[in-house]
Formats: structure tokens, sequence, C-alpha cells
């Protein structure tokens, strides 16, 4: 498993490379829900 909270942007190519390498069972991401104003990526990078 790996958990990825809070989410900032992000490189795709490199981040999936990473999980891939890894070979979690499941991925759980979370969101900035504390508001701190994060970078973070568009739901559709996401």
């Amino acid at each position: 498993m790996i958990s990825i909270e809070p989410i900032t942007d992000f490189n795709l190519e490199f981040f999936i490379k990473i999980i891939k390498e890894i070979k979690p069972k499941f991925v759980s991401i979370g969101a900035d829900s504390k508001g701190h104003n994060l970078p973070e990526p568009s739901w559709d990078k996401v």
C-alpha cells in the first residue's frame, strides 16, 4: 500500500514509474483537506 496525502503537483511520468517499481496492492491519494493552499494537481492528472 502507498498513501500519498496530501498530494502536491508532480511529474506524471516519473510518478507512474516509481509506483510501478514499488508494485503496491493499492494506492491511496488524499487532497489538501486542511486548506493549506498547497500546489495541487488537477483532478484529471490525478
